[in-house]
């Protein structure tokens, strides 16, 4: 079975399809209403709204000073794009020279004559590259792969950084799930202290019982404290990945999160040639949509058309220039005789003088020290070893693949598992309040359900949150992390 019509039965569709862009990312989760007793900012009374996952991932990727960053690298990189196509453009150059000249003339019997002369010169000068056999033309589109490169690396960036926003928000989402675990079993516990209390008072169970539960309540108030404090944490560096500014904090800071489902009841998970196949098909689908796989391959379309143009050096060049002049001087005296003696005596009138050229020009580098072999010795190396590098990134990429699929697996195999366990530690905890108040239990029976039953939740929580990062890093590994829509 081929891998493109693997991924076209449920069972792939339930694992990948949500996963490929947000809307089937966010398909299994709940966008459930903030909670009741949800904080506002500044302590008010107003409601805050819920912070979603693409929302999150949106304002990351738009607003975040790395991916600025990046994207000034970018509008570098189109820059280059015009200056490699530049020697196509005309060039033309204007030059202005003036030059003053004082000169006394000695020996003459009389009238000695003093020379100022102000020399002035212009030259406009037009150039065309006619042809030169792929040399510029190999440079633009080496210029050009850089730049789709940059623009690939920009996505990369964009897509590792919706990845750790992912993870950072389901982080939090887990925290402050089992922060209400933490509350729920704080209360559980002064519950069973005033139940042991009460029992003490009638005589029916002993003192050690109530002593049990005050310790179980500190407990219980010391994991509620360090749970919170996890929270807050995470929640910092939930919005520091957002790139919020520093103004805007204390209400990001409390904005409520959504709630997350359980996988889908009817997801299948592939084996054995079904896995293979799968592999094989996400692969390919990964070399066409990975930024970082993209930004390889244009780093080697710009090394082939770097190498074109570096062979193109062997080839002579064809181009036109015209240039104009114009040149005159102001003042000075012209050179006569008086008695056989030459002297300055007559002033001149100066008048410019134009002049225009125009040469069509063949250069040919025949001797240039052995450069232009080594250069492309160079060239042709450093494309080998991009290519090597990509073949190389290849095989990481389909052991990554792989080993995401296996973990969106067992992630959904953990989820069910947990919820068997919570149904179990369920009747548990139950059973033994029940036979606690009914007096055939003791106070260690029903400590020792209450946790198993808190633990419990607890496992079931991180196991629901693994399972949403397991399908989120499937996604990044296959390129289709991105773009995320509510």
């Amino acid at each position: 079975m081929g891998g493109c019509d693997l991924l076209s039965c449920r069972a792939m569709r339930a694992i990948l399809t949500s996963i490929g862009c947000v809307g089937s990312l966010l398909g299994c989760l709940v966008w459930a209403p903030a909670r009741a007793n949800g904080q506002s900012a500044g302590g008010g009374g107003a409601s805050l709204p819920i912070l979603t996952l693409a929302e999150a991932v949106d304002l990351a990727v738009s607003a975040s000073p790395q991916v600025r960053v990046s994207m000034e690298g970018e509008v570098a990189a189109q820059a280059r794009v015009g200056a490699a196509r530049s020697p196509w453009l005309p060039q033309l150059s204007a030059s202005v020279q003036t030059r003053g000249d004082a000169s006394y003339q000695t020996g003459l019997a009389t009238d000695t004559a003093a020379v100022r002369t102000l020399r002035y010169s212009g030259q406009l000068t037009f150039n065309q590259l006619l042809f030169d056999f792929g040399r510029t033309s190999q440079r633009i589109a080496a210029a050009t792969a850089g730049s789709q490169s940059v623009a690939a690396d920009r996505a990369a960036v964009q897509a590792q950084l919706a990845l750790q926003v992912i993870n950072g928000y389901y982080a939090c989402v887990q925290a402050e799930a089992l922060r209400e675990v933490s509350q729920r079993m704080l209360l559980q516990q002064k519950q069973r202290l005033l139940q042991a209390e009460s029992f003490l008072k009638v005589g029916s169970k002993p003192e050690i019982d109530v002593l049990i539960a005050k310790t179980a309540v500190a407990s219980a108030e010391l994991a509620l404290v360090q749970a919170q404090n996890t929270s807050g944490l995470l929640r910092v560096q939930l919005v520091q990945l957002l790139g919020v500014g520093d103004g805007a904090w204390e209400g990001w800071m409390h904005r409520p999160l959504t709630r997350l489902a359980e996988p889908l009841q009817d997801d299948v998970w592939p084996a054995g040639s079904d896995l293979e196949a799968s592999v094989n098909g996400l692969l390919g689908r990964a070399m066409e949509k990975r930024p970082d796989l993209l930004s390889q391959k244009e780093r080697i379309h710009q090394l082939e058309a770097a190498l074109r143009a570096l062979r193109a050096d062997y080839l002579p060049t064809l181009s036109l220039g015209v240039s104009g002049q114009m040149s005159g001087s102001v003042g000075g005296l012209s050179v006569g005789t008086v008695g056989g003696t030459s002297r300055l005596d007559v002033p001149i009138q100066g008048q410019p003088g134009f002049g225009l050229t125009g040469s069509l020009t063949l250069a040919w580098p025949i001797l240039t020290g052995l450069s232009t072999i080594y250069a492309v010795r160079e060239a042709e190396a450093n494309l080998r070893a991009a290519q090597a590098q990509l073949e190389a990134t290849r095989l990481t990429v389909r052991s990554q693949i792989l080993q995401a699929l296996y973990s969106v697996g067992a992630a959904q195999s953990t989820v069910l598992m947990s919820r068997q366990l919570v149904q179990q530690a369920e009747r548990q905890q139950a059973m033994a309040r029940g036979r606690y108040r009914a007096g055939v239990g003791n106070t260690i029976e029903l400590g020792d359900a209450e946790v198993t039953f808190a633990s419990a939740e607890g496992t079931r929580v991180q196991a629901l949150i693994g399972w949403q990062v397991a399908r989120a890093n499937l996604a990044w590994q296959i390129g289709e992390l991105l773009p995320l829509k509510p």
